[in-house]
């Protein structure tokens, strides 16, 4: 599915200078379309297909772009509340937030009127406050939480670090471990702090 970079194929202007070159409207669309990035392209054209066969099972056969704003908001909105994964399972805040900006992108490609997320009128909003309220919904069942998330050192840790010459100040590398350990710690006590806040 690697697409080589095609180059653009450009005339000069007429005139007496070369300075600048001629591209059609067509030209554009094919450069932008080149430089997206493939894994942004692939993941917008997934979320809009399994989008669509949302609106097949509510009798809706229009695309995502030919649906009036009021209506498509509902849609949405009632999307984010049943999208689950193939399991049936929930699927994380981010990830439900990132089908939204998909979306989003297919409209902008379509020029629609309106944006869902970032827009400062009226339109949608049903769908950024269902978003905001199933965000929230997810958090309380424990999502996005990242459970990955390594468990802090212990100060017995990192006594053993230092007996063992990792930290301290006896060589190089020691002392360059000690100010990473020291800039990590002080970056996630930041972090915590604008949690509590």
């Amino acid at each position: 599915m690697n697409n080589p970079i095609k180059p653009l194929t450009a005339s000069p202007v007429p005139g007496p200078s070369t300075e600048f070159l001629e591209f059609s409207s067509e030209d554009v669309r094919k450069f932008i379309e080149n430089e997206d990035n493939k894994n942004t392209s692939r993941k917008t054209l997934s979320d809009v297909q399994k989008f669509q066969r949302f609106l097949q099972t509510k009798g809706e056969q229009k695309e995502i772009q030919n649906i009036e704003a009021d209506i498509l908001d509902e849609y949405i909105a009632n999307y984010i509340l049943s999208v689950r994964k193939p399991d049936g399972q929930e699927y994380e805040p981010s990830t439900i937030r990132n089908i939204i900006s998909s979306l989003d992108r297919k409209l902008k490609r379509h020029k629609y009127p309106f944006k869902i997320i970032a827009d400062n009128t009226n339109a949608f909003q049903l769908t950024r406050d269902a978003l905001t309220a199933k965000q929230k919904s997810l958090k309380r069942l424990g999502k996005g939480k990242k459970p990955m998330k390594a468990s802090p050192i212990t100060d017995d840790e990192i006594n053993i670090l230092y007996e063992k010459g990792i930290l301290g100040s006896g060589n190089a590398q020691a002392l360059l471990n000690t100010t990473w350990l020291t800039t990590v710690s002080c970056l996630d006590c930041g972090e915590q702090r604008k949690t509590m806040i």
